[in-house]
């Protein structure tokens, strides 16, 4: 299906049941919408929803960057490069992934054990779980049982900050740390030390290594 005019675009977009956003993501999704097919830099866009953001909101616009991500994440913009994205139409319906039902959710969690499975907290600890896909819909993960996870609110937010290998990467990180920081009364330290250690230089190896700034 070809899609040439901004009617048919949005009306296709309603038609997946996709509820475009507001704010500052909705401001740039216009930017796009006005130039489909076509790669588009970052430092062009930029400007742009910084400028119309003032004008129409009245604000500034703190982050542009989480705005394109944002759309990137609905499925909306693909990626070409670093900085380039590109709004293809005709590609839309493709990038837009079910998400978890709530059926599924609650096999998963099941599944898990009802916690966190980085730090197995749950609710009766009084945190909120959320089922995750291990491997991002942005990035081709499908809302299957073996693509999901049990995270915790603020794990959840690292791993999607980070990215699900750089997560783990941070996670081996604290993991250490701890070790360390309790090795007089943790007899099993040194081993764990160790074992990060290893599994740390496997990821920077394959250049999964770069530190994140602790929260």
């Amino acid at each position: 299906m070809s899609l040439s005019t901004k009617e048919q675009i949005l009306d296709h977009i309603e038609k997946l049941g996709v509820t475009l956003p507001g704010g500052q993501a909705g401001i740039a999704f216009e930017y796009f919408l006005e130039r489909p097919n076509q790669d588009v830099h970052h430092d062009d866009v930029v400007p742009w929803i910084e400028g119309m953001c003032h004008k129409r909101l009245g604000t500034v616009c703190k982050d542009p960057d989480r705005a394109i991500r944002k759309l990137h994440d609905m499925g909306l913009l693909l990626k070409i490069s670093k900085g380039i994205y590109r709004f293809e139409p005709d590609s839309v319906s493709a990038n837009i992934i079910d998400e978890f039902d709530e059926d599924m959710k609650r096999k998963v969690k099941m599944r898990d054990g009802w916690k966190c499975v980085v730090c197995g907290l749950g609710e009766k600890d009084g945190v909120e779980l959320q089922v995750d896909h291990i491997l991002p819909r942005s990035k081709g993960g499908q809302a299957t049982i073996d693509n999901a996870q049990t995270l915790c609110g603020s794990h959840n937010y690292r791993k999607n900050k980070l990215g699900q290998l750089e997560f783990g990467a941070d996670m081996f990180r604290r993991l250490r740390r701890n070790a360390k920081a309790s090795s007089d009364s943790y007899d099993d330290a040194e081993a764990v030390i160790r074992f990060c250690d290893e599994v740390l230089a496997l990821y920077k190896r394959h250049g999964y290594d770069k530190p994140q700034p602790a929260n």
